[in-house]
């Protein structure tokens, strides 16, 4: 059992090294769009595509991250743009509790979660 175990963390560590993904690529998440493609802080986005999970989809949002996102039909992430992005990736279990302001201007977006990082898409964060 033990080699079995070793054998598996070893393929997978391999696969890592060369730069494969351990994801499946027919379940990764995909952005089709965000809509609307520009939006201010406060206001509704909804971002369609494929691969979403029902809880704990995470936005790469430039360099900070928004946690902790449903999706209700695994098509869409329905959320209100916040003021404040955490520094945080998913799944990090130590991390020092800073935030990034949601500042004006354009930012590439990708959704990560258990089936693995979506393609990016550009979004323009507007003033109102």
């Amino acid at each position: 059992m033990r080699s079995i175990i070793s054998a598996a963390l070893l393929a997978l560590a391999a696969t890592a090294c060369i730069g494969l993904s351990p994801f499946d690529p027919a379940t990764r998440p995909t952005i089709a769009r965000i809509q609307p493609s520009t939006a201010a802080v406060g206001d509704q986005i909804t971002i369609t595509g494929t691969g979403f999970t029902a809880t704990d989809n995470a936005l790469k949002f430039g360099a900070g991250y928004i946690l902790k996102l449903p999706s209700a039909d695994s098509t869409s992430i329905r959320l209100t743009l916040p003021s404040y992005l955490g520094v945080c990736p998913p799944n990090q279990e130590i991390c020092v509790a800073l935030a990034l302001p949601m500042a004006p201007g354009d930012y590439k977006v990708s959704v990560v979660n258990a089936n693995g990082t979506s393609n990016d898409i550009s979004f323009q964060v507007i003033t109102k």
